[in-house]
């Protein structure tokens, strides 16, 4: 349904530029205006675009998948205007003027790029005033690392860069050769990347640096550093002597101990947790105790390190005991408000309810995780890529026990012999912008996979951000023993 609405109207959009352009042409007087045969030419025009916009495969729910994506909509635009003018060379009469032309292609674009946009409108609003706001303020420049503990060699693995970027202050992997010469960088941003494109965490980090990273010389002005990191939008920038190797680092200051910009989190805390049987039956589950401490206090207490200040809790099953444990947060060090579900409303359904007032861009993760996941690298992720909803994920493999079979129309074109399958699960965090609200119904129970299902059809911006820390979900007997088990080799640095 979307899709036919997109065709509509861009057909009329691309129609109605097309007379407009004439218009131009002719002053507006429309007694020099063929009405009738520039009112069909421009109809077949827009027609004709239409179907190259969907030879492209630009109505599908899910286009477009990134903003340069957006550039396939000049193709045919311009494909028209060219049969247009070959139109004018072989017929004797103009109703669309040579000179209408250009016009009429530049406002079709212009149109159509409007209109695709237009579940983004928000989105870009927000981040073109939230970047000049930025601009108008000093960057401060952060204390230097040593260096001698973020450089990696090309050949190392990924799994290194990660620990570099996890434990420096940095956030930042330097890859050079053995002289210093800097080969790229990797940010964890740059790492997520690289695990949503397939490749391995033992592999070489040179798959997945920047080769061209931003750079200065090593006696560039903080001024000159500062505009490099606003004209660029990144937080590190190397500094290199004349023969290219680092010399020092400066950093945006932007350190965990800074909580200015982070969103609200929404902690889904109401479920029954029926899986868990009789352990549920006189302690909710966000309760259950994992090495002396309840699941919930652990993930608030890492919310609470990271800088997350503001904490709303959805609670339903047994809430009284819930509120009770963490009352206000402020010995978590967090503001906590609690959103009372009167019947259970689902994985989603809570973020509808009345109390639940976020001005923008919020965090919604289900209360029974254990996970090491850096909510900022999240937050900061889901802006950098401009997503309007973003959803965290884990890659998972599947060891299958036979061959796989390959066909085609009934021939067998290859086999696989018992093939271990990489894709992507959903991990239950999510960041949202506040448009997405819309979209759940008020007082029905309502999950987040209907709600995933309608931002796409409503071709919303759905990114998705990968996790490599440790996660778990508890949902089952067999998961709390191992969480248990894996508390103190994995979850020592968590609710500390």
């Amino acid at each position: 349904m979307r899709s036919l609405v997109a065709i509509f109207l861009d057909l009329g959009a691309v129609a109605l530029c097309y007379v407009v352009a004439v218009l131009v042409r002719v002053g507006g007087r429309l007694e020099q205006m063929e009405i009738d045969d520039a009112t069909a030419i421009a109809g077949m025009a827009a027609v004709v675009q239409v179907a190259g916009n969907s030879l492209l495969q630009v109505y599908r729910p899910t286009w477009p998948e990134r903003p340069r994506s957006l550039v396939l909509l000049v193709i045919p635009a311009i494909s028209v205007g060219a049969l247009l003018a070959t139109f004018n060379v072989l017929r004797p009469s103009h109703p669309i003027p040579y000179a209408a032309i250009p016009t009429a292609v530049l406002l079709s674009v212009a149109a159509e790029l409007v209109l695709h946009t237009r579940p983004r409108w928000g989105l870009i609003v927000r981040a073109v005033f939230s970047r000049r706001a930025r601009n108008n303020q000093p960057l401060p420049l952060a204390k230097l690392p040593n260096l001698a503990n973020i450089q990696l060699r090309p050949d190392q693995p990924i799994r290194e860069a990660i620990a570099i970027i996890e434990r420096d202050v940095s956030r930042i992997a330097l890859i050079t050769d053995g002289s210093g010469y800097l080969l790229g960088v990797a940010t964890d941003g740059d790492i997520r990347r690289a695990i949503l494109a397939g490749l391995d965490l033992a592999g070489p980090i040179s798959a997945a640096m920047i080769r061209t990273p931003v750079t200065a010389m090593a006696d560039a002005s903080d001024d000159t550093v500062r505009e490099l990191m606003q004209r660029h939008a990144v937080r590190q920038i190397p500094l290199l002597d004349a023969d290219g190797r680092v010399v020092q680092i400066r950093l945006l200051d932007g350190t965990p101990d800074k909580p200015e910009g982070l969103c609200p989190v929404l902690i889904m805390a109401g479920g029954l947790g029926t899986r868990l049987g009789e352990l549920t039956r006189q302690v909710p589950k966000p309760l259950m105790r994992i090495a002396g401490r309840p699941i919930l206090e652990m993930l608030i207490r890492d919310l609470s390190q990271q800088g997350f200040r503001d904490i709303s809790l959805a609670v339903n099953y047994k809430a009284d005991l819930i509120e009770e444990h963490f009352g206000d947060g402020s010995r978590f060090g967090v503001r906590i408000t609690y959103l009372r579900e009167h019947t259970p409303l689902g994985t989603a359904g809570a973020i509808r309810l009345p109390a639940a007032n976020f001005g923008g861009e919020f965090i919604v993760t289900n209360a029974d995780l254990l996970t090491r996941v850096n909510f900022r690298e999240l937050l900061s992720f889901h802006r950098r890529q401009q997503h309007e909803f973003t959803i965290a994920v884990i890659e998972s493999t599947l060891q299958l026990r036979y061959g796989l079979i390959e066909a085609e129309q009934g021939r067998v074109t290859a086999i696989r012999e018992k093939p271990a399958l990489r894709h992507f699960v959903n991990a239950g965090i999510y960041v949202l912008e506040p448009d997405l609200i819309e979209m759940i119904p008020e007082n029905i129970h309502f999950n987040m996979d209907e709600l995933i299902a309608a931002a796409l059809q409503r071709q919303v911006f759905v990114g998705c951000f990968p996790i490599h820390e440790y996660w778990t979900d508890v949902g089952e007997p067999e998961d709390l023993r191992r969480a248990e088990e894996d508390f103190t080799t994995n979850l020592t640095q968590l609710g500390r």
